[in-house]
């Protein structure tokens, strides 16, 4: 193994009681290497401990240096052969330092000095100033993860679980939920396919209990990848005090840089009489355990389509009542409405281009007074599932006390470096109101952490795929033939039936769909956009294509 140019020690102050005294929390130590274990070491708290000389400590790649090693003469790694050896006591004192192979350093100032070169600390006062991420949603793992793999010190807040609204309550329990929906059509048309099963029945209770099994092992996933990487997980509410400074409980904590991901929550209408009932959001519906006779959904988007998959496909009576004159608003109009249509032959009762105007309780459940153009009317479901959107999550954790610029809409304005009006901060994922999805906010991340490297990146949202994991699905990436009639663009459009690919016609007997795709005058693709299984894996290489695509005119 080779040497590596330069090593971080990241360190905590000598004084320990200090820091506490004044509210700030204690940093803990990083030592971030490579190395190996020596002969007759044991693991003792994520250390290795050398059993023949008490005062040597050997640490392996990447893990955090505990308490433990303060107080011992010297700490010694490995590396390649060659041992590097710091006096413990200068290594609780310094903040951050650039350990040369063979080098025993033994003066504070020189530690200091050192370190101040690599801009990781004040070498006046030794006072450590990390990079921070406060991050509450799915991309707050990821950006945290990305700073720790370059060697950053991070901390990462989070108030409930690692992962976000997609991993907890989003688009993973949902897809669970309708990977068992689907299986569970696919086995009662199972005839189609010359094979005959004579009984077909699910058990709701412990499709929700998979859901949540599969969402806890994602959490563990992403808690381990997270303390591979060196990043501190503080659980509890972040409040931004100002760009330098954020608290959490009692303990404050200082940055030199700021990740903001907080993430979205569900919009509720205020319609009239909606305190008088008891109406379901995606969380509720995630979790329910009883299926209802009946359902009305208030929103058809994608978040409702997909819940009304799921619970037709079980059984459910659904209707979907939509603001719109069509729905999935976003995606291609005509290839939703083939989606309806589809959802319509199995029943779902679709009301578009209608608005609601009160809730009221109903004989034991609920009652959705309507308007549209042929008048007024209402629909009684037992249960109603609120889905008309999310907004971003602005409030409560002290975003006001940076004074950021915003756009007209009320998000916040952000550079193609995803940093906003205040140096030192980075905005990503739903606060930006660029792309509410999971994956764009983790790309945009990933350009926040670059722009702390200073690393070359840009952000683009040329390419931003999207799915609706409807039974069929629905997938699209680009601009629609809707948006490129508003923009004005010249364009072409390329109809093919699903039947062109030899997988659809094995895997979908008797049914079709449909692939658009739009060219521009300069031949590159503007958009394309798929209806039926497997429009999610087909949207990615199309995806691909569609970014390079633009790249390679771009370069040209």
């Amino acid at each position: 193994m080779g040497l590596p140019d330069f090593l971080f020690l990241l360190s905590q102050q000598k004084d320990r009681s200090a820091g506490n005294q004044h509210g700030t929390k204690p940093q803990h130590d990083r030592l971030i290497i490579p190395g190996r274990r020596r002969h007759g070491g044991r693991r003792v708290g994520g250390l290795v401990v050398c059993l023949d000389r008490h005062i040597a400590h050997i640490i392996e790649p990447g893990l955090a240096v505990e308490e433990a090693i303060v107080g011992s003469q010297s700490v010694v790694a490995l590396l390649g052969g060659h041992a590097v050896t710091v006096a413990a006591g200068d290594v609780a004192e310094a903040a951050a330092v650039h350990i040369v192979a063979g080098q025993r350093i033994q003066n504070r100032q020189a530690v200091l000095d050192e370190a101040a070169v690599l801009g990781r600390v004040d070498a006046q006062s030794g006072q450590r100033n990390d990079d921070l991420s406060a991050g509450l949603a799915v991309l707050g793992a990821p950006a945290a993860e990305a700073a720790g793999k370059a060697g950053l010190s991070v901390l990462l807040f989070e108030k409930q679980n690692l992962g976000g609204v997609c991993l907890n309550e989003g688009c993973i329990p949902t897809k669970t939920l309708l990977y068992s929906a689907k299986t569970y059509d696919g086995v009662r048309h199972a005839s189609k396919y010359a094979v005959n099963v004579p009984e077909v029945s699910f058990d709701l209770a412990k499709i929700i209990a998979r859901k949540s099994k599969v969402v806890r092992k994602l959490v563990l996933g992403v808690k381990g990848k997270l303390a591979s990487n060196n990043v501190t997980v503080v659980n509890g509410e972040a409040y931004i005090i100002d760009k330098n400074t954020v608290r959490c409980g009692e303990d404050s904590y200082e940055c030199e840089n700021l990740i903001i991901c907080t993430g979205s929550e569900t919009f509720i209408p205020p319609f009239a009489g909606i305190d008088t009932v008891d109406y379901w959001t995606h969380r509720d519906a995630l979790d329910n355990k009883e299926l209802p006779a009946s359902l009305a959904i208030v929103g058809g988007g994608v978040i409702g389509m997909e819940f009304a998959s799921f619970f037709s496909s079980l059984g459910v009576q659904v209707t979907v009542v939509e603001m719109l004159d069509e729905i999935l608003n976003g995606m291609d109009k005509e290839l939703s409405a083939l989606l309806r249509a589809e959802y319509a032959k199995r029943g779902v009762k679709f009301l578009l281009s209608t608005k609601v105007t009160s809730l009221s309780p109903n004989d034991g459940g609920v009652a959705v007074a309507y308007e549209n153009a042929e008048g007024t009317g209402s629909v009684v479901a037992e249960k109603i599932l609120m889905s008309v959107g999310r907004r971003p999550v602005t409030k409560g954790f002290g975003l006001e006390n940076l004074g950021l610029v915003l756009t007209e809409r009320g998000n916040v304005a952000v550079n193609n470096k995803m940093q906003a009006s205040v140096p030192g901060v980075y905005v990503c994922g739903d606060l930006t109101g660029f792309s509410l999805l999971a994956h764009t906010a983790v790309r945009e991340a990933e350009v926040a952490v670059h722009a702390i490297l200073d690393k070359e990146d840009t952000m683009s949202y040329r390419a931003i795929p999207g799915v609706v994991y409807t039974n069929p699905e629905i997938a699209g990436v680009g601009q629609t033939e809707e948006s490129l009639l508003a923009k004005g663009i010249p364009f072409h459009v390329i109809k093919l039936p699903m039947a062109y690919s030899g997988r659809f016609v094995a895997e979908n007997e008797g049914v079709n769909g449909m692939c658009k795709v739009f060219i521009g005058e300069d031949k590159t693709i503007l958009g394309a956009h798929v209806l039926g299984n497997p429009a999610s894996e087909i949207i990615t290489p199309v995806s691909y294509t569609h970014l390079r695509a633009h790249e390679t005119r771009s370069n040209l």
